[in-house]
């Protein structure tokens, strides 16, 4: 009789230890759930704003490369304009052939 009362306090004991250490493991187990929620929650939202400002840095970009290309055709024509003058034959430029290219250069503009 003596050996059951020890075998069933064991036991006792035992399954005292295993509940607590099971709870241990849920309250862990919970902890971590809302952890992995929080963090999954802050991953989602800075999803969303990338995209959105990835849209409008790609739409700014391709503004960019829109303006970048009126000053290069700008540039070109102004190039053009400058070689279409025949300077080989005069010792100095006249106001008037100034004046001549800029205003092609405007009307290119």
């Amino acid at each position: 009789m003596k050996r059951t009362k020890s075998l069933d306090l064991k036991v006792s004991e035992f399954q005292t230890l295993i509940s607590k250490k099971v709870k241990k493991l849920e309250d862990n187990y919970n902890l971590l759930h809302e952890k992995v929620h929080v963090v999954a929650g802050a991953i989602t939202h800075l999803v969303k704003r990338n995209k959105v400002h990835s849209k409008d840095h790609k739409d700014k970009s391709e503004i960019d490369d829109n303006v970048f290309e009126k000053v290069e055709e700008f540039l070109s024509s102004i190039k053009d304009t400058l070689t279409k003058v025949d300077l080989s034959n005069q010792s100095s430029i006249s106001e008037e052939c100034i004046s001549k290219m800029v205003s092609n250069i405007k009307s290119s503009i």
